[in-house]
């Protein structure tokens, strides 16, 4: 979840599987144009010209930018080498 996210940061719309299928937005990617200070937290997200008002429970990163993901590919390890 993203929730405080700069203007111009990508964001993917997500919404919980059971309501998906109803959401026309779900899994687009966008960038934040505009970011709500008070509650509720919504934000304003640019997809595909359009903006549109996300809640902030409903937006992440992008899957190809995520936390946990490498140039390599390889998931990130707490132990330290063995060299």
């Amino acid at each position: 979840m993203l929730t405080n996210p700069k203007p111009g940061s990508l964001a993917q719309v997500w919404y919980r599987q059971g309501v998906r299928q109803h959401m026309p937005l779900h899994g687009k990617v966008g960038e934040v144009v505009a970011v709500g200070q008070r509650r509720p937290r919504n934000h304003g997200v640019s997809i595909e010209g359009k903006v549109y008002v996300v809640p902030c429970g409903n937006l992440r990163r992008p899957e190809s930018t995520g936390r946990g993901s490498s140039q390599t590919g390889k998931r990130r390890s707490h132990e330290p080498d063995s060299d």
